[in-house]
């Protein structure tokens, strides 16, 4: 199951060019081991759903986001000597330890880019494949014009990548264990609300799973807009009061908005 890290890391002081250098020297360390470790992944950062993002509201506050295979992927990469040496270089400047310490967990959904499978899973899909074809008659191959045909409207179609967009929300919804089944109703419902205002960026999202406690679920849910008013401007939109009737269900909400760094 693919999952997506989410890491909120308080600097002790403002962000200087030097600490940036810094970052996008930890992240090209990481970069590293994690193509080594997979080499079919894309190259790039966006395609591969990484980025390090600051908060608008806070610059203090730097979110990491990146997707794994599983949080035992993730672990891997954690326990390596590699991100040791990084983290040695990092840990200097932000908390650690009190309420600005490090938050971390992680989502059970891919929510910046669509998972790449393994170089294993692909063989065992292509013996499948194989097996399914025996005895079938071959297909006419598709003319290549229509194949490229196909490849652009497919393109065309996907929404661009939340890390793309000029600002990216994050919001935190508590939602007690009893109230979730109600809570995804109200979701699924009233979600096209907030998927209509960020047009042309979609509205995902996925449940924590290091719950911060045993009877609190928390759903996260990321949004793309091209300003910090644009997504304000929500409350002005006719089918508002239906999507904030999901308060009804929910403990809390914590949102804010990031700006992607690199």
């Amino acid at each position: 199951m693919a999952v997506t890290e989410l890491a909120l890391l308080q600097f002790k002081e403002p962000l200087t060019e030097e600490v940036k250098e810094l970052m996008d020297y930890c992240q090209t360390v990481q970069d590293t081991w994690v193509l080594r470790q997979k080499p079919g992944l894309p190259p790039t950062r966006i395609e591969r759903g990484t980025a390090i993002l600051q908060q608008v509201e806070d610059p203090a506050v730097v979110l990491l986001a990146a997707q794994w295979d599983s949080p035992q992927a993730h672990g891997e990469w954690i326990a390596s000597p590699e991100n040791q040496n990084v983290m040695a270089k990092l840990m200097p400047h932000i908390h650690i330890e009190g309420p600005r310490s490090v938050l971390f967990f992680h989502i059970d959904a891919p929510i910046f880019a669509k998972p790449v499978s393994a170089p294993s899973e692909t063989k065992e899909g292509a013996a499948e494949a194989e097996t399914d074809s025996k005895g079938k008659q071959p297909e006419a191959p598709v003319p290549e014009e229509e194949s490229k045909a196909e490849g652009k409207k497919k393109a065309q179609d996907e929404p661009p990548s939340l890390l793309t967009a000029p600002v990216l929300s994050v919001g935190r919804f508590g939602v007690k264990s009893e109230k979730k089944k109600e809570f995804v109703k109200k979701y699924a419902e009233a979600k096209w609300v907030v998927e209509e205002s960020s047009k042309p960026f979609p509205v995902r999202g996925g449940w924590r799973i290091e719950k911060a406690a045993e009877d609190l679920e928390e759903y996260v849910m990321y949004c793309g807009w091209e300003t910090v008013e644009q997504h304000k401007a929500i409350a002005e939109h006719e089918g508002f009061k239906e999507w904030a009737g999901i308060q009804e269900f929910v403990t809390g909400t914590d949102i804010w908005h990031y700006k992607r760094l690199m």
